[in-house]
């Protein structure tokens, strides 16, 4: 599946341009790999169509990481914060793992089918007490 998303600098910042030119607003083709994440990815995606991170405002920390604030998706049918179990998927398995850190799960040595430090990866991030958030 595909996200477009569109980013705006507040009023008086600008994005600087690989051209050294700049704009306040910029447009992103986020490709989400449902395959290797399929609880993650389809969750991201449920919550774009919704509308769930229209104007959310967004933290710059450092170069490679944006973070939102501290937010949960209330189901309006349930009336409950939607919780997402952690989903690992490693280069050897042939589906994901869930609920398991891979230190608790004895596999931290082993390489994941999506690595967190290729250019331009996005995650999700989970509590560190509870991994199922």
């Amino acid at each position: 599946a595909s996200v477009e998303c569109v980013i705006s600098k507040k009023a008086g910042k600008q994005f600087r341009l690989d051209d050294g030119s700049g704009t306040d607003k910029v447009t992103l083709e986020l490709i989400i790999d449902g395959y290797h994440a399929p609880l993650t990815a389809g969750n991201f995606v449920d919550l774009a169509k919704r509308g769930f991170y229209d104007k959310m405002p967004l933290k710059e920390n450092g170069e490679l990481l944006v973070e939102s604030q501290d937010i949960d998706f209330i189901d309006p049918k349930t009336k409950e914060a939607r919780k997402i179990p952690l989903e690992l998927f490693y280069k050897k398995d042939v589906k994901p793992t869930y609920e398991y850190t891979s230190d608790d799960d004895m596999r931290a040595t082993e390489g994941f089918s999506l690595p967190f430090q290729a250019y331009g990866a996005l995650g999700m991030e989970h509590d560190a007490e509870d991994v199922n958030t």
